[in-house]
C-alpha cells in the first residue's frame, strides 16, 4: 500500500508538505521544462553537470538539482531520518526562507530531521519564481500571483519565468506564450520581456519581492514611483517589496540607502 493517508500521521504530513513545496515550485519548474521543450535544456540533472571541475560531484548519486538553481538532498534509506548532504564551493540558501541563512562553505554535512523535510538548497546568483500553494479547480483558476526570490552573488543574479494560458494546446509553436528575464545588480532589479505575444498579456501578477543581502533601503522605487509598500529584516538582511502589479507593467525595481548608495552584504 502506497496511499500516504494510510501510512499514519507522520508520512502524511511529510507527504502534505513536499506537494505543497513542489506547488509552490510551478513556476521555476514549468520554466524548466519549457526550456527543456525549447533547447533540450535538463530539467533534473546530477550534480557534476553544474560542477564539472569537483571530483566530489562525480560520483555523487544521492543527491541531484533542478536547473542551475535548486539542489535537493533527500533522504533514499528505510529507517534514517539524517541525511549527508554535499554542498559544492559556491554559496547557498537554505529554501525555508524565514529562517534562510547563507551557507558559503563546501564540503558534506549531516542533516537531522531530513525525513519528514527534506534538505532543499537555494545557488547564490539565482531569482527564484514562486506561486502559493492553493487548492482550484479546472474551471476556477485564479490570476496568477507570484513571489520572486532574488539571491544576489557578487552583487548579482538572474532568472527567467515563463507563462502561457495553461490549457493552450501548443503555446511555443503558436507563440501563445511570454518569458521574462529577471537581472539583478547593484540595488536593481530589471525585468525584461524576452518573448511576448502579440494577443492579451497573461494574468501573471509580482506580488511580492524578497532580496537576500541588503544592508540598508531607506527608498524603494518601481520604476520612477517611489513606494512605501517595503521592509527591511535587519537579523536576516531580506528586503521585502510588495509590488502587487501586472509583470507586463513591471520593467524596473530600486532601492537605496536614503543616500542614493546601494549597501549590500557581499
Amino acid at each position: 500500500e502506497q496511499d500516504p493517508a494510510v501510512l499514519g500521521d507522520e508520512v502524511k504530513e511529510a507527504s502534505k508538505r513536499a506537494v505543497e513545496r513542489r506547488y509552490t515550485l510551478n513556476p521555476y519548474l514549468y520554466t524548466l521544462f519549457y526550456r527543456a521543450h525549447v533547447y533540450g535544456y535538463t530539467v533534473v540533472r546530477p550534480l557534476f553537470h553544474e560542477f564539472t571541475k569537483d571530483e566530489n560531484t562525480w560520483n555523487n548519486g544521492e543527491q541531484f538539482m533542478w536547473g542551475q538553481c535548486l539542489l535537493i538532498s533527500p533522504v533514499l534509506r528505510e529507517g534514517e531520518n539524517s541525511v549527508r548532504m554535499y554542498l559544492p564551493d559556491t554559496e547557498w540558501w537554505d529554501f525555508n526562507y524565514n529562517e534562510s541563512t547563507q551557507e558559503s562553505r563546501t564540503g558534506e554535512y549531516i542533516v537531522k530531521g531530513a525525513a519528514d523535510n527534506i534538505p532543499l538548497h537555494v545557488r547564490g546568483g539565482c531569482i527564484i519564481p514562486t506561486e502559493d500553494y492553493k487548492l482550484k479547480t479546472y474551471n476556477s483558476d485564479p490570476p496568477k500571483n507570484f513571489t520572486f526570490y532574488v539571491f544576489p552573488l557578487n552583487h548579482e543574479a538572474s532568472g527567467d519565468i515563463y507563462l502561457d494560458g495553461l490549457n493552450s494546446i501548443k503555446p511555443v509553436e503558436n507563440k501563445k506564450y511570454e518569458v521574462y528575464h529577471f537581472g539583478y545588480k547593484n540595488c536593481s532589479l530589471e525585468i525584461k520581456k524576452t518573448h511576448l505575444w502579440n494577443g492579451d498579456t497573461f494574468d501573471g501578477y509580482v506580488a511580492v519581492i524578497h532580496v537576500f543581502k541588503v544592508q540598508e533601503a531607506k527608498n524603494v522605487y518601481i520604476g520612477s514611483e517611489s513606494v512605501s509598500t517595503f521592509s527591511l529584516n535587519d537579523a536576516t538582511n531580506v528586503l521585502t517589496i510588495n509590488v502587487n502589479k501586472l509583470l507586463a507593467y513591471v520593467q524596473e525595481i530600486t532601492w537605496d540607502d536614503g543616500n542614493k548608495n546601494c549597501q549590500m552584504l557581499p
